[in-house]
């Protein structure tokens, strides 16, 4: 894992979460753990475009940093805040039957060692941690 902190600021377009998970996964040696994190990162990006009803204009900013324990990764936007989304720390919320949404929280759940919203207005910034035995 990279000791340095990263940041990427992304068109809000869907090419972003392949850039993102592509720049973000490649700070992390070990196979296994790269896949989980890109595909936390993009899970995050993603919500962010679909959600945060953000245009082309808008951008959303990636960061990945080394804390004490790991690695955090955080996605910020200016788009809707988390509550308007129905996004809510901890949530495991699956939509299901074709609605809003998808199960890209209970991901990050799953697969983070901590995860949580928080929300401004305008956006939100969404972030994970995964411990440094796992990358």
């Amino acid at each position: 894992m990279s000791s340095t902190r990263t940041s990427l600021t992304l068109s809000a377009v869907p090419e972003s979460a392949a850039i993102a998970r592509r720049e973000i996964s490649a700070r992390i040696a070990e196979e296994d753990a790269a896949a989980a994190v890109a595909l936390m990162v993009s899970e995050l990006v993603t919500n962010s475009l679909l959600q945060g009803e953000l245009g082309p204009t808008d951008t959303i900013t990636v960061y990945a940093e080394p804390v004490e324990h790991g690695l955090r990764v955080t996605v910020c936007d200016s788009g809707a805040i988390a509550d308007d989304r129905g996004w809510h720390e901890g949530a495991n919320e699956v939509h299901r039957h074709g609605g809003p949404g998808g199960l890209g929280l209970k991901i990050i759940a799953r697969l983070s060692d901590r995860w949580g919203l928080t929300s401004s207005h305008p956006g939100t910034r969404a972030w994970f941690e995964v411990d440094a035995h796992l990358i």
